[in-house]
């Protein structure tokens, strides 16, 4: 394995984050349930944002620049935390974001995150079904390169080749710790699986370091959008990265041994809060851990859940630092209040 190849490919990036990241004992969760529980803590990486979308765009944006791009181009749910995180982030580089949005359940906090996302300057486009939003995306991608804009493409959730590597320099980072003695270094790894960027880069930063170890990828996206074969087209396409043709399907295998797809929590799917989930919102604050309650309050329900077996458990907390309120004057398009509207009205009557 061309160690130095690695090192050089991982150095190759936009410095974004505060690394480390901090690792603490979850005293409260550790007592309730008679084993060790440890949080690696992503929701302060940076100052303007936090969260495990900031170790992709290092990667993502790298690459778009090495590619002399002027354009960003995206979609995601209407409170993405990574069309917000790559708005806020963009800005810097002046690279302009167009990013198309699919409906999901309404609350307040997505109304804040369409809020923050436009005053950030991200340019929104609503697209009722994953077929419209492919079309808009194709039609974007299309005029932006006919005005010269040279368009570069992120994918769902920034799960891409470049954007698993910054969970591969995550996993390096928690082994240092692990070696400090700050974290067990046994027991599995529980995280959020939203796209499956983060689940696949940690898997094959363990196997490039030979320190497997179990990883509970926490659904809470729709099997549709990822799935173990999601995740092992991700695989395939940062081995590539990493690796020469003669160890990729390897590293590949053995990084999908590591990692297990619990969809226990799901409950109606993305977006909807389960009755685990909303109990977990005040459990986590006694160890002063702030979830929402769609994604990570998911992984930290099943962790309530684990196993009885008094291994060590490791969450990577993957939830950005609450936003700055905002008072009731909101910038919110009008074709946004419709669609949201529409899914009060719906959720009503189900």
């Amino acid at each position: 394995m061309n160690t130095n190849k690695i090192s050089e490919l991982l150095s190759r990036r936009v410095i974004l984050q505060h690394a480390p990241t901090p690792i603490r004992r979850l005293d409260h969760l550790s007592s309730s349930l008679n084993k060790e529980i440890f949080c690696k803590d992503d929701s302060h990486i940076s100052s303007i944002y936090g969260g495990s979308k900031v170790r992709k765009l290092e990667f993502i944006f790298q690459d778009a620049l090495d590619k002399r791009a002027k354009k960003l181009v995206t979609v995601g749910s209407w409170a993405s935390h990574h069309i917000l995180g790559t708005t806020l982030f963009s800005k810097d580089l002046k690279l302009n974001l167009d990013a198309v949005v699919l409906p999901q359940p309404h609350s307040d906090l997505v109304d804040h995150a369409i809020h923050h996302a436009i005053s950030a300057g991200a340019n929104l486009f609503p697209a009722s079904s994953e077929l419209i939003a492919a079309l808009k995306i194709l039609k974007i991608m299309t005029f932006s390169s006919m005005r010269g804009e040279r368009p570069y493409f992120i994918n769902l959730g920034g799960s891409s080749a470049y954007g698993v590597l910054g969970s591969v320099l995550g996993a390096f980072e928690l082994l240092e710790q692990v070696d400090a003695k700050m974290a067990p270094k046994e027991g599995s790894i529980y995280v959020a699986l939203g796209s499956g960027s983060t689940a696949a880069g940690l898997a094959l930063g363990l196997v490039l370091a030979n320190r497997p170890r179990p990883i509970k990828a926490i659904q809470v996206t729709s099997s549709v959008v990822v799935n173990r074969f999601v995740l092992n087209r991700l695989l395939v396409a940062a081995a590539k990265l990493l690796v020469g043709p003669e160890q990729q399907k390897e590293l590949v295998s053995k990084a999908m041994q590591l990692i297990e797809i619990d969809d226990q929590m799901l409950g109606q799917g993305y977006g909807y809060p389960t009755s685990q989930s909303t109990l977990a919102l005040d459990e986590a604050r006694l160890d002063n851990l702030l979830l929402d309650p769609i994604y990570t309050s998911k992984v930290y329900a099943a962790i309530q859940h684990s196993p009885q077996d008094g291994m060590p458990i490791l969450y990577w907390h993957t939830e950005s630092f609450p936003l700055a309120a905002i008072d009731s004057n909101l910038s919110l398009p009008e074709w946004y209040k419709k669609a949201s509207l529409k899914t009060v009205t719906s959720l009503s009557k189900s």
